[in-house]
């Protein structure tokens, strides 16, 4: 009696541990199934501006590139602020950066060339909210920078 039962729970385990482990893999199998055609799908579903008829455009159609250009705020513990034109990808298309401390007319220019500086007094005792907005030769105008120093 004792050796069957035995058998039997070996037996019972080896079908037991097939069948888990046959659902772990059909499981794995089906998931990259799934994110292949999910790719294939997306990459073939992405409309082309250029063949959907302007009435259908709506909201896309004065959509522009997004700039790529860097602005550095370092505050001293003086509180001097130092802006620096970090420069990026879009530098060359810049006419002007306006920066604005602590309110949102912009009171500062910094150059549009890589590498230009200006010096700015902060406050020492609190933090300072910074809005770098740059204007571009297209006439673009975008935020570079918002944050606090």
């Amino acid at each position: 009696m004792r050796r069957i039962s035995v058998i039997s729970f070996a037996a019972m385990f080896f079908v037991v541990f097939t069948v888990v482990l046959a659902g772990c893999v059909a499981q794995t199998s089906t998931s990259q199934a799934q994110i292949s055609t999910f790719t294939q799908i997306t990459a073939a579903s992405t409309p082309n501006p250029s063949d959907t008829p302007a009435s259908n455009q709506g909201l896309f159609t004065n959509l522009s590139k997004i700039k790529s250009t860097v602005v550095y705020a370092v505050k001293s513990s003086a509180g001097l602020i130092t802006f620096t034109n970090g420069g990026g990808p879009d530098v060359a298309d810049l006419v002007s950066i306006d920066i604005a401390i602590d309110s949102d007319v912009p009171t500062i220019k910094l150059g549009p060339n890589e590498g230009s500086k200006i010096t700015f007094q902060g406050n020492s005792g609190k933090e300072n909210h910074i809005i770098v907005i740059g204007t571009f030769k297209d006439g673009y105008r975008q935020y570079i920078l918002n944050t606090y120093v």
